[in-house]
This record gives structure tokens, C-alpha cells and sequence, in this order.
């Protein structure tokens, strides 16, 4: 709903370790560095030489090239995730080893290197290993990491991933289920202003401003098609209206089944016109339309509901505690 973010860091068992509560959406591309740097200073306090040195298995919403590129700036993180299906393109690949058996399942693997480009910096590409999976059921899965070819075989990469569900994700649904971690503490107490919607809401209606005045002559042309086009709408309804239909044909006098299919035909004509009206300004009449669309999602958005952080990030502490003590009585008494 865009009004808050629980984002979680579990261990490699499944242990949610550290996590943080948004009020708004959290951008994993600008927040999974932060976060880890936030991790290692709060395990300093336990042992000074203590660091991160784990290799981040994340989700197909992590795989943006921003994303991509902040992690690859840095030497101290490796990643697993996936990629999407509409960014693969043969044509993009660089090139592809031999295909080999997963070890771990039925699946053949190819190890090779895709080009992708930063949709916010038009043009800049970047290089990233990917593990091509071709399952036996027919299914093809991509994934995208920066663990060298050297060092880590596919077959390890594709375990890394998969092993996510039962060692993060399962555990996350138990704690759902049991305490209701999703559950939202301290949202809708308080509306505030969104100023990030009342900004583009102006910028949209000034753009809309010019944009009608450059087309004023063919929005006027228009409306006189449209006049038109109303009348004759009028026209044939009344004509419709006075025919019956039997067995899926309609039946009427022959000089208004005349009268009506000129009716149509001049239907026809005026949409013509007004499409040829359109097309000569075809580049600016898509600006309006899209303007105007944009601005209408908009309408109602100008408030939201502040979101209490902290009391969130309270109760949640709390829920996964209670489920921590909960599974060690369980273990060890039951």
C-alpha cells in the first residue's frame, strides 16, 4: 500500500538477526549496504573483530542494475538473486560454458555472463555471471551472482539460492503464523501531508497548461467532431431503437435500415477525423493523455497516514522474542 516496510536480515538458519520498519517504501538498492554496515557495528560491541562476511541471497526485487552496481562497488559482499524473464535476451548473453548435471536436483545448468543496462543512466551496461537453469520439467530460472567462476561451481550458487525458503522464508511464515509478525503496529493513528504528491501534482498541471494551449486549435477541431459525433450517436439510438430483432438479425422498414447504415457510416467518418486530428500532433496528444492519466492517480493521495516506527519496531521485537522463547520451551520441555 506504499505506507510501510518491514524489511528483515535473517542468518543462514533462519534466524532473523536484525530488521528495520519504514514508514513509506524501502528501497532495497539504497538500504541492503546500509543495513549490513548497522549489523556489523551492532556485533562489534560482542567482539571487536567480528564482521559480515556472508554472501546476500536475495529476492527477484533486489536484482535492479542500481542495486547491482552498489554491491559490485565493494569487495566485503557477494550476492545470489534472480533475474527477471523479461530482462533475458539471447541476444544479450556474452557467452555460455558447457552445460552441466545440478547436483542437488533435476536440472541442467549453463554458466556463462549476460550484459544489462541501468535504466536510470541510459547506456551504461554492466557485466554479471549468470547461472542459466533449465529444469527437466521445462521451467527455465536465471540467476544472477558475483561469486567468481573460479572459485564456486553453479551447482553451489543454485543450492545457495533455493536453500533460502526452508532456511528464511519457512521459519518467517512460522513466526507470521504464530505471532503475527505482519501485522502493522501504529498505522492510521495520524494523517500528515504528502508534499512529494503536492509537487508533482503541479509540475503535471503545468504541464498540462502548456501542453493545451500548444494543441489548442486541434483540441477545438476535436470538439467540433465530437458535437458532431453526439448528435449522430443520438441519431442512430433513436434508430435502433425503433427496429426489433429476431433470431440475431434486426428487422425494420427499408428506408430506416437505409437512414441507419448511413448513420453508421458517418460514425465511422467522424472517428476518422478525428483519429487524422490526433495524428498530426501524435507525439504531443500522447503527452496530454498520459499527463492526464497521471494526474488523476494521483487525486487522493495528497494525505496519508503517518506511520509510529518506533512503536512498530517495538511490538515486533516483542513477537519474535515471544516465538524465540515459545520454540526453546517447546524444544527442550515438550
Amino acid at each position: 500500500m506504499g505506507c510501510l516496510e518491514q524489511v528483515f536480515v535473517h542468518d543462514c538458519f533462519g534466524h532473523p538477526i536484525y530488521f528495520e520498519t519504514y514508514s513509506g517504501h524501502a528501497p532495497m538498492g539504497v538500504y541492503t549496504l546500509s543495513l549490513m554496515k548497522k549489523i556489523e557495528q551492532h556485533l562489534e560491541g560482542i567482539e571487536p573483530t567480528t564482521f559480515v562476511t556472508r554472501v546476500l541471497v536475495m529476492d527477484g526485487a533486489n536484482n535492479s542494475v542500481e542495486t547491482l552496481r552498489a554491491l559490485a562497488s565493494q569487495s566485503r559482499y557477494h550476492y545470489i538473486t534472480t533475474l527477471d524473464d523479461n530482462q533475458w535476451s539471447e541476444r544479450r548473453i556474452r557467452f555460455e560454458n558447457a552445460q552441466e548435471r545440478y547436483r542437488w536436483g533435476k536440472a541442467t545448468l549453463y554458466n556463462g555472463e549476460i550484459e544489462l543496462e541501468d535504466s536510470k543512466e541510459k547506456g551504461y551496461l554492466v557485466v554479471v555471471r549468470t547461472v542459466r537453469i533449465e529444469w527437466d520439467y521445462g521451467k527455465r530460472t536465471v540467476l544472477l551472482t558475483s561469486l567468481p567462476m573460479e572459485t564456486v561451481g553453479p551447482s553451489l550458487v543454485v543450492k545457495g539460492y533455493f536453500s533460502r525458503w526452508p532456511q528464511q522464508e519457512l521459519s518467517f511464515r512460522n513466526l507470521k503464523g504464530f505471532a503475527s509478525l505482519h501485522r502493522v503496529a501504529g498505522y492510521g493513528k495520524q494523517l500528515i501531508e504528502n508534499p512529494t504528491v503536492r509537487e508533482k501534482q503541479q509540475q503535471l498541471e503545468e504541464k498540462l497548461k502548456v501542453l493545451r494551449h500548444q494543441l489548442k486549435e486541434p483540441l477545438n477541431a476535436l470538439t467540433k467532431e465530437t458535437t458532431t459525433l453526439t448528435r449522430l450517436i443520438d441519431k442512430e439510438r433513436v434508430l435502433r431503437s425503433i427496429s426489433c430483432i429476431e433470431n440475431g438479425e434486426r428487422i425494420m422498414e427499408p428506408s430506416d435500415m437505409e437512414a441507419l447504415q448511413t448513420c453508421t457510416r458517418e460514425i465511422e467518418k467522424v472517428h476518422r477525423g478525428m483519429k487524422a486530428i490526433e495524428k498530426k500532433h501524435e507525439k504531443a496528444f500522447k503527452s496530454l493523455y498520459r499527463y492526464e492519466a497521471q494526474w488523476m492517480r494521483l487525486q487522493g493521495k495528497e494525505v496519508v497516514y503517518k506511520v509510529d516506527v518506533e512503536l512498530d519496531q517495538i511490538m515486533t521485537y516483542f513477537r519474535v522474542s515471544l516465538s524465540n522463547i515459545c520454540a526453546y520451551f517447546l524444544k527442550e520441555f515438550l
